[in-house]
């Protein structure tokens, strides 16, 4: 129980700080410093798409329950924002700097400012 309770710490963090970037509300390197003081030292906003486009990610998805809430955002939201984070570091492995990833202008950006007006 403790590695889900661990796994539920990172999805949060990771998904708050990719939703919070891709909606202008948190600069990269603001996202990196809530990520250092939420899970360690270790995370980055890089480390923070690479977890969620990962298996660990993946399978703690899958075990939730479909009404869950990851970040105050329901789950199959939170999925796209994985989903996402996936296109992203496909992106970057391609040899594509971070720098040139227009953060505020995709459709995940859309989403959740979709999913914001409507509450």
């Amino acid at each position: 129980m403790k590695k889900h309770i661990q796994t539920a710490e990172k999805a949060d963090a990771c998904v708050h700080a990719l939703a919070s970037v891709t909606m202008s509300k948190m600069s990269i390197p603001r996202a990196t410093s809530t990520l250092k003081s939420r899970l360690g030292s270790g995370w980055t906003f890089y480390a923070a798409m690479q977890w969620l486009a990962g298996k660990s990610a993946n399978e703690y998805f899958k075990e939730i329950p479909e009404d869950s809430k990851i970040a105050q955002i329901p789950l199959s939201i939170a999925r796209t924002i994985a989903g996402f984070a996936e296109i992203q570091i496909y992106f970057l492995e391609d040899g594509n700097e971070f720098d040139e990833i227009d953060w505020t202008n995709n459709a995940i950006s859309e989403i959740l400012k979709n999913l914001q007006s409507t509450r």
